[in-house]
């Protein structure tokens, strides 16, 4: 479906007193999010704060700008619990991730036009025609709000990937419990493979001084490898080693001495010291086993529907290593969620 249409005849809903300039300021940002505007950190920061000063609140926390971005009311983000430097930092990796092209855009500008033709927005066609010659010939360039809008709607907010609108709930939790109190703070990342764990564990990374471990670096040693560990409800993962040399470090604020496991090698490696950060991240499967929950302040659980799943291990996966996935590491996997209540443990669940 093409959502450029149902945008625009939402924001007429929304923003009666929008003007042009709006309408095609939500086209640009759709295409290019804000990709145009490569603030400097400490200069883009000090922007946010000043505007945060006065910012109103908009008429919800975030809107759906299409192209796979949205809109973060900087007001509203605040009082739910985002804190300033989060805000930025969603801001400034969208920004640095941007994309966009020139005919998309001028597909939607035409989109634009159809509907003013169809009456469907309070422009006429005439109206709609000078704007874009005048528009194309200075260069399609990024668009400000028009003085009309910024009157009547105040309006105070950031562009971000749709991946960090998706996940917000999960910053703000964040952010609140990194504000309230000063105890290290654990995060785990479960589901199944394919669900996009690591990916969110890379954006968290992006926006936090954190640590990142991965469960996949905790493989069974050979001769754990029995019928009996096996047997066990997420027992292809050696928990036993990750609560040892990780967990507990953690909550003593201690530095890890991270040793990964090689598959190559079949060795534990001597690994690399890591040290003390108060949000610690651990992602993989079986992260949220019940061995280990008591040691998470917050858990979050990632899921997928089967045919999504498939499809993303085709892209990145070759055939034998995709049979193995079929055959037996997502048996394993959909067994352990069954019989530990996986679904059931998460403080936040994310289906796709």
């Amino acid at each position: 479906m093409n959502e450029t249409r149902p945008l625009l005849l939402d924001l007429y809903a929304r923003y009666p007193k929008a003007r042009l300039s709006d309408y095609v300021k939500l086209l640009y940002q759709s295409e290019f999010g804000c990709g145009h505007f490569a603030p400097d950190d400490a200069e883009g920061y000090a922007l946010l704060l000043q505007e945060l000063e006065t910012a109103r609140p908009g008429q919800h926390l975030m809107e759906k700008v299409g192209g796979g971005y949205w809109r973060v009311y900087l007001r509203n983000a605040e009082e739910q619990g985002a804190a300033p430097e989060t805000l930025y930092a969603m801001f400034r990796e969208t920004a640095r991730n941007g994309h966009g092209s020139r005919e998309r855009f001028r597909a939607k500008l035409r989109e634009l036009e159809a509907l003013c033709k169809e009456g469907l927005l309070p422009f006429s066609p005439g109206i709609f025609q000078l704007y874009w010659l005048n528009y194309e010939a200075a260069g399609l360039p990024a668009v400000h709000h028009s003085q009309q809008y910024r009157h009547a709607y105040l309006p105070s907010y950031r562009v971000i990937a749709e991946n960090f609108a998706r996940f917000f709930e999960l910053f703000l939790r964040i952010d609140r419990i990194l504000r309230r109190t000063e105890s290290p703070l654990l995060v785990a990342i479960d589901g199944p493979c394919a669900a996009g764990k690591t990916t969110l564990a890379a954006q968290l990374a992006a926006c936090y001084e954190c640590n990142v471990f991965h469960t996949d670096d905790f493989y069974l040693r050979p001769e754990q490898k029995t019928p009996q560990r096996f047997a066990q409800a997420g027992g292809n993962m050696d928990r036993e080693r990750l609560a040892t040399e990780v967990l507990d470090p953690l909550r003593r604020r201690e530095t890890v001495l991270y040793r990964p496991y090689s598959c190559k090698t079949q060795t534990v490696s001597n690994g690399s010291s890591v040290s003390f950060r108060r949000l610690n991240i651990i992602e993989g499967s079986y992260s949220l086993h019940p061995d280990l929950r008591k040691y998470y302040d917050l858990k979050v659980v990632l899921d997928i529907a089967p045919e999504h799943q498939w499809n993303r291990l085709k892209r990145r996966e070759s055939q034998k290593s995709l049979e193995q996935f079929r055959d037996r590491w997502i048996p394993l996997e959909q067994q352990y969620a069954k019989d530990t209540k996986l679904m059931d443990c998460a403080d936040l669940y994310y289906p796709f």
